[in-house]
């Protein structure tokens, strides 16, 4: 049976660094969460006055052993679990933790804390993070969620309260005041997880350097700077010599590790520069305020690094190499496009002139 369009997106497998990223911002968020209601509950700790119906000694039980433990035990299984090895990682899974977590959090002060009339308001805050989610199944859940934890308050923890702390204005106020504060850290939440994902957007998922798309975007922003203030800047491209024949005779996976050896070694480079994976073996690197000469050094930098790099092969120790291509803007560029095809052109006489060297 074909599943629905919505639910096969949410079933798309993720990475374990995806999977483990997003527990990390979410557990983050969570633990600013609970340090945050802790300070409240015994803000209001403080300033309670006790009675006969309820020492001091009972409410500390009641109203801040118990809401703070409930969340920290959940968390400390949710985050238990989310350290379990799998074989396959999934967005729903992933995101299904957050839900589960926020729910308890949610439901362990609205049942405890029964009579202030503000704390139902909290199980709104879930509802948030599901546009993160893009699941209508996990936003469904969580409202259902949070439509059954208000109607257990409501038909048992609300008749069943062991005591009913006295209303009053500063309660009210407080609670209200946490609560804005909880929902900022969740908006933070969100915000982070969206940059987070903005940025993977604009980076080659395997070696971390720009990906195509963002290479001629910054290309034609060190452009349109030189024509303003006609500051040079140079384009280093480079292509792994006989990369087929790498991949033909000790694999794809060897060839991936070939591939990141090359990023990495443009990754330490020590100075303003914007580096771009633009294609499969191929890298180029925006120099920004460098002339062609230093440009030129620092391409057989690269050159010589990668050379000298020993790779383990079942033929034993193996060294491969590469072929660079280097230009310098000039006033005959009409845009960003025609500096690259300078510097690709280069790259091509490095090719026909025997590979292996820089040309510029």
């Amino acid at each position: 049976m074909r599943l629905p369009k919505n639910n096969t997106k949410s079933l798309e497998r993720v990475t374990k660094a995806e999977f483990d990223e997003w527990n990390q911002i979410t557990f983050k968020a969570f633990y600013k969460i609970w340090i945050l209601v802790l300070a409240v509950e015994l803000l209001l700790f403080v300033f309670y006055k006790p009675n006969p119906e309820c020492g001091r000694l009972r409410y500390f039980w009641l109203f801040i052993v118990k809401p703070s433990g409930m969340q920290g035990i959940a968390m400390l299984i949710v985050v238990g679990l989310s350290k379990i090895k799998r074989k396959v990682y999934h967005k729903r899974v992933m995101f299904l933790s957050t839900v589960i977590l926020i729910s308890i959090f949610a439901a362990s002060a609205i049942w405890i804390h029964t009579s202030v009339q503000l704390m139902s308001m909290l199980l709104m805050l879930p509802l948030i993070i599901t546009t993160l989610y893009k699941d209508r199944f996990l936003t469904w859940l969580q409202l259902v969620i949070c439509i059954a934890v208000y109607a257990l308050k409501e038909l048992y923890f609300y008749p069943h309260t062991p005591y009913f702390p006295p209303l009053n204005s500063f309660i009210n106020v407080s609670i209200f005041c946490g609560s804005i504060f909880v929902e900022l850290f969740l908006i933070q939440h969100v915000q982070d997880y969206v940059r987070i994902m903005e940025k993977r957007a604009d980076r080659d998922s395997m070696t971390g350097l720009y990906n195509h798309k963002l290479f001629y975007e910054q290309l034609d922003q060190e452009y349109a700077v030189y024509k303003k203030n006609k500051k040079p800047f140079s384009l280093i491209v480079m292509d792994i010599d006989h990369f087929k024949n790498i991949n033909d005779t000790y694999g794809h996976a060897f060839g991936d590790e070939v591939i990141c050896k090359v990023a990495d070694i443009i990754k330490s480079l020590d100075m303003p520069c914007q580096c771009a994976r633009y294609g499969g073996e191929e890298f180029a690197i925006i120099l920004s305020d460098t002339k062609l000469s230093s440009a030129v050094e620092t391409a057989e930098h690269i050159r010589v690094q990668f050379e000298e790099t020993s790779f383990h092969t079942e033929d034993g120790m193996r060294q491969f190499s590469i072929s660079v291509g280097v230009a310098q803007i000039s006033d005959e560029c009409t845009n960003g496009k025609d500096i690259f095809l300078k510097a690709d052109e280069k790259l091509y006489t490095a090719k026909q002139n025997g590979r292996n060297r820089v040309c510029s």
